[in-house]
């Protein structure tokens, strides 16, 4: 029985981070197999030499599908990969890689639409939810937002304001129809440096400077503060 608790642990702990990834809230990062190693059960197309080329369909032994672009037998071009989990990815490949731009759809119809490194989220590109009700437009660093982005998210009646810090973005502004945001620097897929929030009370739209940034305990706890700089009532910041 030693270690039992250990395992039982880890593998539970593995079992959420591959679900995790595989929502519209992870990192896109390819849980499955690469690509390139799936093995085709059956295709439709023309053959050039005895391999796929041009505009085929494939269907993989795990159940996966492709349509689209193939050259010399490998996936490339523009095309259209489903997981038999629901997830849907539309765009470039680079020989049977997700590299290039392209539209990711999750089965709760949350989008992504931008660059795409090894199926990963890379570059500029604009995720929405419609779950949470955020849009986030912005940079993109192996999947995590940082850099330069612009977070908008909807408050409304039915749904509180509070969102989680770091995954859909800061503090909603509350139970009051409108439009809150948050536009600023981002690093590992937090708001960390200065930036703006706008967020409604009521009738008054507030708009705050701030200044993020994550910090390590002493307890190795992990905390995200938010330090407000000016704070503006209906000014628009340029």
């Amino acid at each position: 029985m030693e270690g039992y608790v250990e395992r039982v642990v880890e593998a539970r702990r593995r079992e959420v981070a591959k679900a995790l990834s595989r929502s519209s809230i992870g990192e896109s990062v390819e849980v499955h197999r690469p690509l390139a190693d799936l093995i085709i059960d059956r295709c439709e197309g023309m053959r050039i030499n005895g391999k796929l080329d041009g505009v085929c369909r494939a269907i993989f032994k795990d159940g996966h599908q492709y349509e689209g672009e193939f050259h010399d037998g490998v996936m490339h071009g523009v095309g259209r990969f489903t997981w038999t989990d629901g997830l849907v990815y539309e765009g470039e490949m680079e020989r049977s890689k997700i590299t290039g731009r392209g539209t990711y759809t999750w089965p709760d119809e949350s989008t992504y639409s931008g660059g795409v490194v090894n199926g990963i989220r890379h570059g500029y590109g604009v995720y929405y939810s419609p779950v949470t009700r955020t849009t986030y437009s912005g940079h993109w660093v192996n999947g995590k937002r940082e850099g330069k982005g612009h977070l908008a998210y909807c408050t409304g009646p039915g749904r509180g304001g509070q969102e989680r810090e770091g995954e859909e973005g800061g503090e909603g502004g509350g139970n009051e129809e409108g439009e809150s945001f948050y536009d600023g620097e981002w690093k590992n897929n937090r708001q960390h440096g200065t930036g703006v929030r706008r967020y409604r009370s009521r009738v008054t739209v507030h708009y705050i400077v701030v200044k993020a940034h994550t910090r390590q305990c002493c307890d190795k706890s992990v905390h995200h503060e938010i330090l407000i700089t000016h704070l503006f009532y209906n000014v628009l910041l340029c």
